[in-house]
């Protein structure tokens, strides 16, 4: 699940800015993963740039 830093949804600009970022990271593969790396919260560049997250629901 991906929610903005709100915990709210995404909104529509914040998801094209977080999608364009996932296409662009197409052509330099490792970058994501280095970006996450080095980051407290564990996000990649362009969930940064997004202002996003990626979350984890509990089932139960």
């Amino acid at each position: 699940m991906v929610v903005d830093i709100d915990g709210q949804s995404l909104k529509f600009g914040n998801a094209v800015l977080k999608t364009l970022g996932m296409c662009l990271s197409l052509v330099v593969y490792a970058l994501p993963f280095l970006s996450a790396v080095f980051n407290e919260h564990r996000q990649t560049w362009y969930e940064r740039i997004a202002k996003s997250y990626q979350i984890t629901k509990n089932q139960g």
